[in-house]
């Protein structure tokens, strides 16, 4: 029996390295004297096998991979107009696939909502979401170079303007 040509398994679970010959000697590795070894960790692993006047000898190389991992930034909220990056931090991830149907690792999106990113590898998926709000932002701030206090309604108070609220401001003049 042969063993496996280089392997890829999941972290946490194990691979059966099993070269039984009936009536042969086995050294591994390892050090185990067994026809058979569990194997978990990341690695090289090679037998000879004794058997008579024969002697052969094999090797695997087996790899371990985690399963996927991502993480998207925070909820936020942009002004209308801008365009922001969704560009996760994965791990071991694979295969992309975001809620707007792009495969790719990173997308820009314009409009609001909860865009969820799912990652895969050989080991298993893994998904995150995050929520982008925008709202009408304006960089026009109007401050008159006069003022007229005569209670017609226009100009009566010297004060900068800008057409969304404003919770707070300080002017000096």
């Amino acid at each position: 029996t042969r063993l496996p040509a280089d392997t890829t398994i999941c972290k946490g679970s194990f691979i059966n390295l099993d070269v039984s010959t009936p009536g042969a000697l086995y050294v591994w590795s390892t050090g185990d004297n067994t026809p058979a070894i569990q194997v978990k960790n990341d690695g090289y692993y090679a037998v000879i096998i004794y058997a008579g006047t024969c002697t052969k000898r094999d090797s695997s190389r087996i790899h371990v991979v985690e399963w996927p991992g991502v993480i998207l930034s925070a909820d936020t909220t942009m002004c209308f107009g801008d365009t922001l990056l969704l560009n996760p931090v994965t791990t071991d991830a694979t295969k992309f696939k975001w809620s707007t149907g792009a495969i790719t690792p990173s997308i820009a999106v314009t409009d609001k909502g909860r865009y969820s990113l799912q990652v895969a590898n050989s080991c298993g998926t893994n998904t995150a979401s995050v929520n982008i709000g925008f709202v009408r932002c304006s960089e026009d701030l109007f401050i008159p170079t006069a003022f007229t206090p005569n209670k017609d309604g226009l100009n009566d108070v010297f004060r900068a303007a800008q057409d969304i609220s404003i919770r707070k401001y300080q002017m000096k003049i």
